[in-house]
């Protein structure tokens, strides 16, 4: 009996966290699609990359971030499954954001007809959206998730202590 609880509330934490890494996901590719279908020099000139407008959140991402956050951290079963969670749900989240940007730059933004003219071309349009999509993790998603994640450990002990 004890073996079926522990494996219930592993799928329950399995599901948790991999509706935080879709949300993380989600919300960075969208920071990454309003930056190039709304400002005017993305859409005219169809650059891939400029280092002094990356993509950035907008101030109902964050609040869905902190919020999401927090709630998974209650709801999470025990301190282990958190951390490694945590570091698994970045990770994941990150790259899934860096196949969709790599995707958006090769086939939308039809940098496929002059990258694969050179050797390892794939790999310039891999690195610009490693680099676009870098601009969004580590300073929001990342600083907003921890902030969130140390709020809801102590709106959890604050919960269970009550």
């Amino acid at each position: 009996m004890k073996l079926l609880a522990s494996v219930k509330s592993q799928k329950r934490d399995l599901l948790i966290l991999s509706i935080w890494i879709a949300i993380m996901a989600l919300i960075m590719i969208k920071a990454h699609y309003i930056l190039h279908s709304t400002n005017p020099r993305f859409v005219h000139e169809r650059e891939a990359f400029i280092d002094y407008q990356p993509p950035s959140l907008e101030t109902a991402d964050v609040f869905i971030l902190a919020a999401v956050s927090i709630i998974v951290v209650i709801l999470l079963t025990d301190v282990k499954s958190l951390i490694f969670g945590y570091f698994a749900s970045i990770s994941i989240a990150f790259t899934v954001s860096i196949i969709y940007a790599t995707i958006y730059i090769w086939y939308i933004l039809d940098y496929e007809s002059t990258l694969s003219l050179i050797p390892f071309g794939w790999e310039a349009a891999l690195y610009m959206a490693f680099v676009s999509m870098i601009w969004v993790m580590f300073p929001y998603v990342l600083g907003i998730t921890v902030i969130g994640a140390v709020l809801g450990v102590f709106l959890r002990q604050w919960l269970v202590s009550s």
